[in-house]
């Protein structure tokens, strides 16, 4: 538990680190990008756990007392990413700044950071890979022996490690993007949604279903179609 906290703790520290940096640069006001920063912590942090607690209402629901235990772990990550997103819209409302260049500012922080709390349930095996044999050829090679939640171990697909290095690929390729407004933060919606919706696919752990897709999937085919949207719709502004 202490190495899921250590992680945890620097994914936060180091996305709100560089997020900070990265606006200090641009010229943006102190008072704004701390209020972003606490704000989007915040209420990405309570909609991870309020996320995690309505997948989890069979058991929450007669320990109502554990929910508001955060620091015991449990939390899901991609409804925290979406309401920490969508918290900071109300900030830049408050101080009347245009919200898409702040997502833009947003998506290099929010990747390398993302990577960084896989590697966390990497340590206590949250969001754990499906078992694999040797008969499934290339999710053989993509695997390695890891524990699930409750600490059964044996050769799983490496879902965390996969996803810690395609959001550390993400950061490098965000980085040196163009900062054409909008563009940034459609190929980040694009990187991230494509993670969700492939290694959606490849996880062990339960989660609901609809139609065949697990909610983490349909949430990340939402936001590939959001961020291929928003990327359209910044080089015809660019064309013009």
């Amino acid at each position: 538990m202490l190495a899921y906290r250590t992680w945890l703790n620097g994914a936060l520290v180091g996305g709100a680190l560089l997020f900070f940096l990265m606006g200090r640069r641009r010229g943006l006001p102190l008072a704004l990008l701390l209020d972003l920063v606490l704000g989007g912590i915040l209420a990405g942090l309570l909609g991870a756990r309020a996320g995690y607690v309505a997948l989890n209402w069979a058991y929450f629901r007669d320990h109502l007392g554990e929910a508001i235990r955060l620091w015991q772990g449990g939390l899901n990550g991609q409804i925290g990413l979406l309401v920490g997103l969508l918290a900071t819209g109300p900030v830049c409302a408050l101080h009347r700044t245009r919200w898409l260049p702040i997502l833009d500012l947003l998506a290099v922080p929010l990747a390398l950071g993302s990577g960084l709390a896989w590697l966390a349930c990497d340590g206590v095996g949250c969001a754990w890979g499906r078992p694999v044999y040797p008969t499934d050829g290339l999710l053989w090679r993509l695997s390695a022996d890891l524990p699930d939640l409750y600490g059964l171990q044996e050769p799983r697909v490496a879902v965390q490690r996969l996803a810690a290095g395609g959001n550390g690929l993400l950061a490098l390729l965000l980085w040196w993007t163009s900062e054409r407004p909008g563009r940034r933060f459609a190929l980040y919606l694009v990187g991230t949604g494509g993670l969700f919706l492939l290694l959606g696919g490849w996880r062990g752990d339960p989660m609901p279903a609809l139609g065949g897709w697990r909610l983490d999937q349909l949430l990340g085919l939402a936001m590939l179609l959001a961020g291929l949207a928003l990327g359209w719709g910044s080089l015809r502004r660019g064309s013009r």
